[in-house]
């Protein structure tokens, strides 16, 4: 997403083609896999892993740049400390454009039940206890406002704005 200085913003091809591939996906699939391979144990890290010739297979560890050893050792002195606060308008002001310039009118966040989750594709938030809802593929500009990634960018849009605070 290019943002402008006035604030406004145009979506970039890659978005289209990110969101061709979450149209793809099948969430109700997704969803119904059963964990598998829960009792793999990794391989113990040796030289002889590496098959290709052409990988370093030189395992030194470099050593821990300057001041990075206090951090760890005391963290962050006096770290911001972040908050989850109230938004006052869920509707984005800022203009939002797609790839060809088309204004994206309604643009919105929707606060899900802290049990949803969103779906790709526009597809309606699911709870963690229920079965995912049935996707289906949305081109319409007005369908593009539910759709995960049009809505991340549009809280980035806000968070730009000053009007939310962000958690460290």
């Amino acid at each position: 997403m290019n943002i402008s200085s006035d604030g406004s913003a145009q979506l970039l091809p890659d978005y289209n083609t990110l969101q061709n591939q979450f149209n793809t996906l099948n969430i109700t699939a997704i969803q119904d896999q059963k964990a598998q391979n829960t009792s793999v144990t990794p391989p113990t890290c040796s030289p002889s892993l590496i098959l290709s010739s052409t990988f370093n297979n030189n395992f030194t560890i470099p050593a821990v740049p300057p001041g990075a050893q206090d951090l760890i050792d005391n963290g962050i002195q006096n770290a911001p400390v972040g908050k989850l606060v109230s938004i006052p308008s869920t509707k984005v002001t800022q203009k939002v454009e797609q790839v060809n310039g088309d204004v994206i009118t309604g643009l919105a966040i929707t606060i899900l039940a802290s049990d949803q989750s969103n779906n790709p594709n526009g597809a309606s938030a699911t709870t963690s206890s229920a079965p995912a809802a049935t996707t289906t593929k949305k081109s319409d500009a007005r369908d593009l406002r539910a759709s995960l990634s049009v809505l991340l960018g549009a809280a980035l849009l806000v968070v730009g704005s000053g009007s939310l605070l962000y958690i460290f």
